[in-house]
């Protein structure tokens, strides 16, 4: 999990969950981050200050060539993409970060205020609606599912009964997903 905080448009700081009260400043490897953008536009939205959450990810398709590559060099191998990914953040080299391809998608808005510092996320009626925002400032986010498919990434859902159905859809093809997940967040 990583956090990313920006001020006046500007990305000013990225830490890690940590201890979930402190984590690693990982400012200069999120830089490096094509996902992620160094700038974006909050202020059209009256936003001052934000502060977002997300994953940082790798591939299945990039570890297993960054693994090949470790192998012909006679490396020791990454574990797996999220231990991979996660010495990818904290390493004290930008450029070991960039090599890994490390994505990050976005999924939360933890805080975003205006230049006075008041909130101002009752401007989004749905969580859904705030997500659709930082996908069109350029944040990578999870994709919606069209209509009448499960196939996407989220999915807003009627009801409880709904939300199951999309859950065992993705529980059913979570093998063929190109990022390794735990499961779906509800």
């Amino acid at each position: 999990t990583i956090a990313l905080v920006y001020e006046n448009d500007q990305l000013v700081r990225a830490a890690t969950r940590g201890n979930g009260a402190f984590g690693d400043d990982i400012t200069p490897n999120i830089r490096t981050l094509r996902s992620v953008p160094l700038r974006a536009e909050f202020s059209k939205f009256g936003i001052a200050k934000a502060e977002l959450r997300g994953e940082a990810l790798i591939r299945k398709d990039v570890f297993m060539k960054m693994n090949e590559q470790r192998a012909a060099d006679e490396d020791t191998l990454f574990a797996n993409p999220r231990n991979a990914a996660t010495g990818g953040l904290r390493t004290k080299d930008p450029s070991e970060t960039a090599s890994r391809r490390i994505e990050a998608f976005i999924y939360q808005v933890g805080f975003a205020v205006d230049a006075a510092g008041n909130s101002v996320l009752n401007q989004f009626k749905t969580h859904d609606s705030l997500i659709e925002l930082l996908g069109n400032i350029g944040f990578k986010i999870p994709q919606h599912a069209p209509v009448n498919s499960g196939l996407g990434e989220r999915k807003v859902c009627p009801n409880i009964a709904e939300v199951a159905t999309f859950c065992n859809d993705w529980q059913n093809r979570r093998e063929k997903y190109a990022y390794e997940i735990d499961g779906m967040v509800v």
